[in-house]
Order: structure tokens, then sequence, then C-alpha cells
């Protein structure tokens, strides 16, 4: 049986607290950035927009999506 010190637990609750908020604040990038996706898109289908605003924002897009999977793994 292994015993951890006290501070241990805590520092381990604290570690989980951040990964949380981390990826709550990840899950709110990944959400804007897929909403600013869906926007060029429709203002490039209107032809307000050119193609490289829709690469731009799905690299973004794309990019958020990526750092969210590294914080949940």
């Amino acid at each position: 049986m292994i015993i951890f010190p006290p501070h241990s637990a805590h520092s381990r609750i604290a570690a989980l607290r951040q990964l949380e908020q981390e990826n709550t604040s990840e899950a709110a990038a990944v959400a804007a950035t897929h909403t600013q996706l869906d926007q060029v898109n429709s203002r490039y289908q209107g032809g307000a927009a050119v193609h490289l605003e829709v690469v731009v924002a799905e690299n973004a897009y794309l990019a958020a999506q990526l750092s969210a999977v590294d914080i949940q793994v």
C-alpha cells in the first residue's frame, strides 16, 4: 500500500481543478472559432469574403480543437 503525504492529495486536487478550468476554456475557444468559421463560410458563399479568410478560420478552428484534445489526453 502506498501512502501519500496529505499535501500530495491537495496538489492533485488543485491540478485537477486547473485541468478542468483549462478544459472549459478550450471548449469555449472551440465553440467561438466554430462560430467564426460558420460566419466566414456564410460570407464566402454570399461573395463577401475571399477563400483565404475561410482557410484562416478553418486553421483557427482546427488549432482550437487540437488544444482541447491535448488537455483531455
